[in-house]
């Protein structure tokens, strides 16, 4: 039984317009004639009006059949920008300036590649003006930050660009000139593998054994340690030392990498204080600019140190093996808290900062005041020089952070381990009689909280992509604010209980309030404030991991199972990072406190309900109020 007789595969190339418009006439001529020697049937001038099973459509009404048939079309803005609210071209592309800046929006934000287009000068979206505006782009956010005028960037008029037409021939253009040639594909092939070989195609790979091949052979060895060795000494001492990490002390920071970081921290703190003296100078001048942040937050000024704890050996002193601190001020007791947990955030500067800030809550929401704090880091494995600038990053930003509340950094322990993680323990003092504990409610106070919730659900959404980076610069904008000033204000309307809202949730730790005072508490689920996008993170199923564990909560809800028909009720058991502080007060006074709040610049703060009597009346199910926007839900611990 004979084969059939299969002949040589067809090939059409249809063009809704001309082929290569933007290039010169000779290049289009050029490839038409290599594509009718190659048997490339081209048609210029046609559309497409339908694709089916195995068969196109032409807009002139003619039809072809085919086996398999790519699509090649121009570049296109991605949808996702249309909701940015950035200002766009006519083609749906980022608009920029001549200084890659955002033209017509926010001055901070840039772009570049082919995600943008610049009015000034518009250029085809070639990869040539995406690396060549790498540079310039990296020098203005460097000029922004310094506060230095920014450089424009004139991209070149044209570009070299080579077309590989098989058989090691290549047609290219250059501005208004086009040749072709054999030379012109060995000039693609060099540039190609050039650009390549930047990416690591020089490393031996294919010398490379896997782990259950055997040993290397000692060409490989060699060649191994030639590629390594480029990248110096210590990156070749690093792969030596790489197949074993020690643990116990074993696994402590370096003690040149260690003194060079908390030199480095020294010096960052003069700066800082000599900063704050300024600042300070500046505010004795402006009287009605005490509660009011430059932004709108809580004013951070350094506490006065008169009565206050002093760090009189700390680790700026000497290689003794402790701290040593005067003692508390006569009549005032120490409150003692600590807190540890691992990076979410690429900064490790504004990671250090949101970590003290964290641990700082603590010994607000007891009503004392933060005096000193012990620093555990752990940096990731690596070079000396990035071990150091991970530890010096983390410090100096919770340096910063505890500076500004009247705290010293006394010293600490440093390790290097799979992921960088920070902790604090904070010592404070206050009066006995001043202290705000959980066991403090009373039926009849009113529940204010000062910060909005939902930084889980917005940091979980941001792993997976699913955030805006308006709503994570929103979370972090708010794991920066101190519940220092929000303290003082909740103790000067008479707050009697107080928390910070941290990794249980509001769920958990209003239950926690509950259960330590013996009463039941009710909220407004419609009170409860909400960081920008949080709803959002919670309906698209972005939900934090711990999330599931502080459901469990809801044991503790009258009715908990009507509550889960209302889509926002995820939010109580949302983790918060650096979260707001929950107190409970006269009735009375909390309107006037909310509004201290606010105009100290904790703007979503609220009264989100009220404290009442165990197994009362208003102790039963979930509800609706009045005005029918707000639902309302007991939480009633079992003692």
């Amino acid at each position: 039984m004979g084969c059939p007789q299969v002949g040589p595969p067809q090939r059409r190339l249809f063009c809704r317009g001309q082929l290569l418009p933007t290039h010169p006439p000779y290049a289009r001529r050029a490839l038409l004639r290599l594509m009718r020697c190659a048997g490339v049937a081209a048609r210029e001038g046609v559309g497409v009006k339908a694709v089916g099973p195995g068969r196109l459509e032409l807009e002139d009404g003619s039809s072809f059949d085919f086996d398999e048939c790519l699509w090649c079309t121009q570049a296109a803005a991605a949808p996702w920008l249309a909701e940015t609210g950035l200002p766009l071209d006519d083609d749906g592309f980022l608009a920029i300036d001549e200084f890659l800046r955002c033209d017509g929006g926010p001055g901070d934000v840039f772009a570049c590649g082919d995600v943008a287009s610049s009015r000034a000068h518009p250029r085809p979206k070639a990869g040539v003006f995406a690396v060549r505006q790498g540079p310039p782009l990296s020098e203005n956010l460097r000029r922004l930050l310094t506060g230095q005028p920014l450089q424009p960037f004139v991209p070149q008029s044209t570009f070299l660009s080579l077309i590989s037409a098989g058989g090691r021939h290549a047609v290219g253009t250059k501005g208004w000139a086009a040749f072709e040639g054999g030379w012109a594909w060995q000039l693609k092939d060099y540039i190609d593998r050039s650009f390549m070989a930047k990416y690591g195609s020089d490393l031996p790979f294919e010398n490379m054994q896997t782990a259950d091949s055997g040993a290397p052979s000692a060409g490989s060895q060699a060649a191994a340690a030639d590629a390594y060795s480029a990248a110096g000494p210590e990156a070749l001492a690093l792969l030596a030392a790489s197949k074993i990490r020690c643990g116990g002390c074993g696994a402590k920071l370096g003690s040149t990498t260690l003194s060079r970081a908390l030199r480095r921290l020294a010096e960052w703190q003069q700066q800082q204080q000599q900063q704050q003296q300024q600042q300070q100078q500046q505010q004795q001048q402006q009287q009605q600019q005490q509660q009011l942040g430059s932004q709108g937050h809580p004013s951070q000024q350094v506490p006065d140190s008169a009565g206050k704890m002093r760090v009189l050996v700390g680790f700026d002193d000497g290689a003794d093996d402790a701290a040593i601190v005067s003692a508390p001020p006569p009549g005032h007791v120490l409150v003692q808290t600590v807190d540890f947990f691992r990076s979410f955030w690429g900064d490790p500067f504004l990671f250090g900062r949101i970590a003290a800030n964290h641990a700082l809550g603590d010994v607000f929401a007891m009503g004392a005041q933060p005096a000193t704090a012990l620093a555990l880091a752990v940096v990731p494995h690596g070079s000396e020089a990035a071990q150091e600038e991970d530890l010096f990053q983390m410090l100096a930003g919770a340096s910063e952070a505890l500076g500004r509340a009247g705290c010293a950094l006394a010293g600490g322990h440093s390790s290097e381990g799979a992921e960088l993680s920070l902790g604090f323990s904070v010592t404070g003092h206050a009066p006995q009689g001043a202290l705000l504990r959980k066991s403090g409610l009373r039926p009849g106070q009113a529940l204010v909280l000062t910060k909005p919730l939902g930084t889980g659900t917005v940091l979980a959404a941001a792993m997976r992509g699913g955030a805006r980076g308006r709503w994570v610069a929103r979370a972090l904008e708010e794991m920066q604010v101190s519940s220092g000033p929000a303290a003082a204000a909740l103790a000067a309307f008479g707050a009697t209980a107080c928390t910070d809202v941290t990794g249980f949730g509001l769920l958990g730790h209003t239950a926690e309030m509950a259960r330590a005072s013996k009463v039941a508490i009710r909220l407004d689920l419609a009170a409860l404030p909400a960081l920008p996008g949080a709803l959002e993170c919670i309906a698209a199923g972005h939900l934090s991991s711990l999330h599931a564990h502080n459901a469990r909560a809801l044991a503790a809800v009258a009715d908990g199972e009507a509550l889960r028909a209302d889509a926002r009720w995820p939010l109580l058991a949302d983790p918060q990072t650096a979260g707001g502080l929950l107190a409970g007060m006269p009735e009375a006074a909390a309107a006037a406190c909310v509004e201290r709040l606010r105009a100290a610049g904790y703007g979503a703060a609220a009264v989100i309900g009220r404290v009442i009597e165990r197994g009362g009346c208003e102790a039963l199910a979930v509800g609706k109020a009045e005005s029918g926007e707000s639902l309302l839900f007991t939480i009633d611990v079992p003692l």
